[in-house]
């Protein structure tokens, strides 16, 4: 139910975590025992048996708004599988999400439904419980006596499920978990009250996004009340820059419930912005029918601004001109105001509006990794990637030249059946980025639609000695630049690293481990949709 970034081929990653990231999640006595759902169960118990039952907290299936923010109260009961190490199966262990969410603590797990209920796992959230008696009327999990409660709302960086001793909010927090993905996508909500509606921020009452109508938390306005509308003009330096630099005035024209002139108000996105305390008006341009699809604006409108005043838009006296920004991101559209220049420090105002769908190319300045240092400080996904033919890597800032690890299937290997691991470990380099399935098999026409989106590169790579490598050739790269590093010691352990390769259900699966192959922990692994079935490589174990 709630949106984040997916990818149609799945991919996975166990990497040298940063651990610091999850140090603002508490301990607490019920860890083993609770644990977060999002496709599957993520719980700190490794010693959880198939068939064990849970129990899923999840939102009521009777309501039919999206409830965006709220709390799980209606009760599904289900089973465990058994534990999972894949990326299609387990979301959080996505590399979109920097491996982050895969930590030494939280064991993952596949779950099955054990009544006839109409519930889509891969589209819900829910918090999974251990040990609950049949048939209990009421969780009371610390024995207090009062109903727990069950919620899930938006960090900021990802979800946060919690469990409650009593009223959602008002009450001592039991339990968090979180699924991470990695970078901010919004300012989050939650550290807001039992209703969830964000405490307004100082420019909230006269700040607002616009998409042919007003969103603003200010929900006083009158009709004939002035709006000043910053919104794109033609310059293309503005424009990479996505700033907000043309000014137009209008007025209030009376709040709206419909969303024919409103796309935020459509099924798919009105419940999360009507949950987060916005209103929307209708606006009528002073020089034209704002309302008018074929005029509709788009950007950040002001109140309180005179509609003859020209002078820089200052909102906090600090003497500097403000600047104004809007840009997508995975899922959602970001406005933000800024105190000086754009896209510097903490902005003023900022707000978003989900899509309901994601976005081929987002724009948000950022988005790419900072990938200035050394390889060896880098994120593994954007270190590690997938051979078949090409080079594939969430990594678009690669250049010609740049050295690489090669490790792909021994020579005796490539005469046998049943290969799977990776033993033979060369260098090369890049050669170039492609977009070509000629000699590029996940670019090929019938699957490059799974394996292709705007963070992920492909490039042609050479050996050593300038041979071209052939389209049919599967391995794993490793991008090592530093003079005297152990290019298969990708984790910096002192030990050599294993790598292997597999069919798996979702397509082939590249793994990296910590070690030996299939003896130790993944470091990252990859699951790439293939047209066709490579011949002689081995089924991928089912934890794979």
């Amino acid at each position: 139910m709630f949106a984040r970034p997916l990818v149609a081929a799945s991919f996975a990653i166990l990497a040298a975590l940063d651990l610091a990231a999850h140090a603002a999640e508490e301990s607490s006595p019920f860890n083993e025992r609770i644990g977060w759902f999002d496709k599957c169960l993520a719980i700190k118990n490794p010693a959880l048996e198939p068939g064990t039952p849970v129990t899923f907290m999840i939102f009521d299936p009777d309501r039919t708004e999206f409830v965006a923010y709220g709390t799980f109260a209606y009760r599904v009961t289900g089973r465990i599988i058994g534990k999972t190490r894949s990326a299609e199966r387990c979301p959080a262990l996505n590399a979109v999400y920097g491996g982050i969410n895969d930590r030494p603590d939280i064991s993952f797990y596949e779950v099955s439904l054990v009544r006839d209920f109409v519930w889509a796992p891969e589209s819900t959230e829910a918090v999974g419980i251990l040990g609950l008696e049949a048939g209990a009327e009421m969780i009371d999990l610390n024995g207090d006596g009062v109903k727990d409660s069950f919620t899930l709302c938006h960090s900021g960086d990802g979800l946060r499920f919690e469990m409650w001793a009593g009223e959602a909010r008002n009450s001592e927090r039991l339990w968090s978990g979180d699924f991470h993905f990695g970078y901010n996508v919004s300012s989050g909500n939650c550290e807001t009250g039992p209703n969830f509606v964000p405490e307004p921020a100082p420019f909230d009452p006269q700040v607002g996004y616009v998409d042919e109508c007003l969103a603003i938390r200010n929900d006083t306005l009158e009709p004939g009340t002035p709006v000043t509308i910053l919104t794109f003009e033609g310059d293309e330096i503005l424009l990479a820059r996505r700033i907000l630099s043309l000014r137009l005035t209008g007025t209030i024209l009376g709040k709206t419930t419909s969303d024919e002139n409103c796309p935020p108000l459509a099924e798919i996105r009105k419940g999360i912005d009507e949950s987060e305390g916005v209103s929307f008006y209708a606006v009528a341009l002073d020089d034209g029918p704002f309302m008018n699809p074929d005029d509709a604006v788009f950007g950040i409108g002001i109140l309180g601004l005179a509609p003859e005043d020209t002078n820089p838009i200052d909102l906090d006296g600090n003497g500097l001109a403000d600047s104004f920004t809007s840009c997508t991101s995975l899922e959602e559209v970001n406005f933000a105001v800024w105190k000086d220049e754009p896209h510097i420090g903490q902005p003023l105002w900022e707000d978003y509006h989900y899509l309901g769908y994601e976005v081929a190319e987002p724009d948000c300045p950022g988005l790419e990794p900072d990938l200035s240092g050394p390889p060896s400080g880098w994120m593994p996904i954007h270190r590690i990637g997938w051979l078949h033919g090409c080079l594939g890597i969430f990594n678009t800032q690669l250049q010609p030249g740049t050295p690489i690890a090669i490790m792909t299937f021994a020579p005796k290997d490539e005469e046998s059946q049943g290969r799977s691991i990776l033993g033979n470990r060369i260098t090369g380099r890049i050669v170039a980025k492609t977009d070509s399935g000629e000699n590029c098999p996940p670019l090929t026409k019938d699957v490059r639609d799974w394996n292709v989106r705007w963070d992920i590169a492909y490039y042609t790579v050479a050996l050593e000695g300038g041979d071209r490598i052939g389209a049919d050739t599967l391995g794993i790269v490793g991008v090592h630049a530093e003079p005297g590093e152990a290019p298969f010691d990708l984790d910096g352990n002192g030990e050599a690293d294993g790598f292997s390769v597999c069919d798996g259900k979702y397509g082939l699966t590249f793994v990296a481990w910590i070690g030996e192959a299939y003896g130790s922990t993944l470091l990252w692994s990859e699951s790439v949709q293939r047209s066709q079935k490579p011949s002689g490589v081995r089924r991928c174990p089912r934890d794979l």
